[in-house]
């Protein structure tokens, strides 16, 4: 994937990976737009952006290895629950009279 930020193209590859992981959608979009020849190799600026592309890619890779990208169900479950508790409670202050129950749901 390159862009283009001045007159030079750079590499967006790394960047859509980790933004897009998991998005079967983001993919697809990807797959429809316009392509073309890209022209020339992946040029970095220098070295150490290079060695550090490779040593995140090598350390996302170790993460997934290791079992922290997969999904753990009690764990979506939990946050549901505490986003539905935190939106009754507001509901409740909302629904109490006075102007310092109302300013408080709404923080």
């Amino acid at each position: 994937i390159n862009y283009m930020l001045t007159s030079l193209g750079a590499d967006a590859t790394e960047t859509f990976n980790e933004f897009h992981m998991r998005s079967k959608k983001a993919k697809l979009v990807l797959k429809s737009l316009p392509k073309r020849i890209a022209q020339g190799g992946r040029d970095f600026a220098n070295k150490k952006e290079q060695e550090l592309l490779e040593a995140f890619k090598q350390f996302r890779q170790e993460l997934t290895r290791d079992g922290f990208f997969d999904t753990n169900v009690s764990h979506v479950v939990m946050r549901v629950a505490e986003l539905a508790a935190i939106f009754a409670l507001g509901l409740y202050l909302f629904s109490l009279p006075g102007l310092l129950f109302k300013a408080l749901s709404v923080l």
